[in-house]
């Protein structure tokens, strides 16, 4: 399982059509609930919300939970969702927004995760395994 967490600054974020969102909150608002709809129909999705900062009414996270790893990646790249979330998602504040979920509680009932990350995780990046063979970055055969 996958639980996803992009947050937002009202204050360096826009609305569509360009507007501070931050002297608009309730149309941005609006725009995030859009995203998460197109997330929402995506293969995978399990449950989310969009939340607002109990402590800074400009700070909001959007989140959602996968069924693993691959559905949030492949929900995030449909082209449904580039088109109704990107106006929103353009805006994440730039952090790791994905993490497996390894242990936790569903009422009173406990759970345990399998890690699935890959045995390269340290060393290789995004966009840096685009072939069946990557040579090493020390320029060495693959």
């Amino acid at each position: 399982m996958v639980l996803a967490s992009i947050r937002f600054s009202l204050g360096a974020a826009a609305l569509p059509d360009g507007r501070p969102a931050a002297e608009h909150p309730d149309e941005w608002l609006q725009a995030a609930q859009e995203a998460l709809a197109a997330l929402a129909e995506r293969p995978g999705f399990v449950r989310g919300a969009v939340a607002r900062s109990t402590d800074d009414e400009t700070l909001y996270v959007l989140t959602s939970t996968w069924a693993d790893v691959g559905s949030f990646r492949r929900g995030l790249s449909a082209t449904d969702v580039k088109l109704r979330a990107w106006p929103v998602l353009q805006y994440a504040i730039d952090e790791p927004s994905s993490f497996e979920v390894l242990h936790g509680f569903e009422g009173a009932e406990a759970f345990s995760g399998v890690s699935a990350l890959a045995f390269d995780h340290g060393t290789i990046g995004l966009g840096s395994a685009a072939a069946p063979s990557v040579r090493p970055a020390d320029g060495g055969g693959a």
